[in-house]
């Protein structure tokens, strides 16, 4: 029975997502389907959760490959393998990182 409802909520969030529903058009196709007030608030406050989590996560993983930009800015900047490219090195890849960064953590915290 749970996983009857969580396939059939699933399958209303992807649609929900796809077709870029607004809230009030959320609650009116919940309530023309027969439910109450207090369910169509909780299925509402699940979705943009679930909204959320995927924000955070993508945010996360563009931190992370940020942070490992810095760090190989960091380690190809002291090793000093290509005399030519220690600008690049040193000031290209840790301005890629740090972007990278900002933009992660906006989307983590927005």
């Amino acid at each position: 029975m749970v996983s009857e409802i969580d396939s059939y909520q699933s399958g209303l969030f992807k649609k929900w997502t796809s077709g870029n529903f607004s809230e009030e058009t959320i609650k009116e196709e919940l309530a023309q389907n027969g439910l109450q007030d207090q369910e169509i608030s909780e299925i509402v406050k699940q979705f943009k959760k679930k909204q959320n989590d995927g924000r955070q996560t993508i945010g996360f993983i563009i931190t992370s490959i940020g942070a490992f930009f810095g760090f190989l800015s960091c380690v190809f900047t002291m090793l000093d393998l290509i005399p030519e490219m220690r600008g690049f090195m040193l000031y290209g890849l840790t301005s890629i990182g740090i972007v990278l960064i900002f933009i992660g953590l906006f989307l983590v915290f927005e």
